[in-house]
């Protein structure tokens, strides 16, 4: 600093340096003192002489040694690795590198292959959830034929249960379960309130039933055999049936028709009907071998002596009301002998 006095009057304290700057160009120094810039001064011979600088490194650090004085700073500050597609580019101390494509590896996500060994993967209890495709569909597909083995493989030492579920646990799942016990029994079970249905798709394949062999069989036209794999009816059970309850079947018509018939000389409930008298069934048989209203023995062989129950049994139970107006007509008969019969003993005893 430089302070003045004139006349014994001291003045204020000023700096006398106000600025000073050193400037390095190449090996040329120039000092700039308040704004006025010195000569330059060459400092070629003096670095050359008297200037060592020593570079060292130890993985990721520097060392430079220059004149003696040592410092140290690390190589490389910072490394960014950026993935963008399969492209990637590496930054340096906030220099990025040209980006470098990457070769696709092979996995499941972007290609095919083949599992080459039995693999196990431990869910720790937790779910394995695949998504479905654009269609809703999970599909699961061996190829080939593993003996044993189908589809989809579920094992358990206790039981093992394959589930289809829609819904919510709030509002109730609609379940179908297929599981086998431990003790070898397999079960197909709805839950849920579902409708549970086994069937076919098209008519012309069957729905087939087997315990060990096929035991029965439900053909496209909705025939049901038992013991047989082409029914022709409804139910075709090739063997005995045995039933705790009552057979009933439907019929349109029943054998009133005989006693209103005969009665009344018509009946409408089938006016086909004709009552015979004996002497003309007499002649039936003897000219047709068999009962009117029954096929004949040729009819049944021609119908592979299948015989239907339900009009045989309208068809009895009108031979029995036939028969009882053949007995009543009888009786009247035999009573009106036994009339006569009485009057004629009247007439003998009074001759006498």
């Amino acid at each position: 600093t430089l302070s003045t006095t004139v006349n014994g009057i001291t003045g204020t304290t000023v700096p006398i340096i106000n600025s000073n700057t050193l400037t390095l160009s190449g090996s040329s120094l120039t000092s700039t003192v308040n704004g006025i810039s010195s000569t330059a001064v060459n400092l070629a011979p003096a670095i050359t002489a008297a200037t060592t600088n020593v570079l060292n490194s130890s993985g990721n650090t520097m060392t430079s040694t220059v004149n003696g004085v040592t410092d140290t700073a690390p190589i490389i500050n910072s490394v960014t690795n950026t993935v963008s597609g399969n492209t990637l580019t590496t930054t340096v101390n906030g220099i990025p590198s040209s980006a470098v494509t990457l070769p696709q590896g092979v996995n499941i996500y972007n290609s095919d292959g083949t599992l080459l060994a039995y693999r196990t993967v431990s869910m720790n209890k937790n779910p394995l959830v695949l998504s479905q495709d654009t269609n809703n569909n999970i599909r699961f597909d061996v190829g080939s034929t593993v003996t044993g083995v189908s589809r989809i493989l579920s094992e358990g030492s206790v039981s093992s249960l394959i589930r289809a579920a829609v819904g919510t646990i709030a509002a109730g799942y609609h379940t179908l379960d297929m599981e086998i016990l431990s003790d070898g029994k397999a079960r197909l079970l709805s839950g849920g309130n579902t409708e549970l249905l086994i069937g076919t798709s098209t008519n012309s394949a069957p729905l087939i039933f087997a315990a060990g062999n096929q035991r029965a069989v439900l053909t496209g036209t909705g025939n049901f055999g038992i013991g047989t794999s082409t029914p022709s009816q409804r139910l075709d059970v090739a063997g005995n049936i045995k039933a705790s309850g009552s057979l009933i079947s439907g019929t349109t018509t029943y054998p009133d028709y005989v006693f209103e018939g005969y009665y009344k000389g018509f009946s409408k409930i089938n006016p086909a009907y004709q009552f015979r008298k004996l002497d003309e069934v007499e002649s039936f048989i003897k000219e047709k071998g068999h009962l009117p209203g029954y096929q004949s023995l040729e009819e049944v062989k021609q119908k592979d002596m299948a015989v239907d129950i339900t009009q045989n049994s309208i068809t009895n139970m009108e031979k029995i009301e036939e028969l009882y107006l053949h007995v009543i007509e009888l009786n009247k008969k035999i009573k009106s002998l036994e009339e006569k019969n009485v009057e004629l003993e009247k007439l003998v005893l009074q001759g006498k």
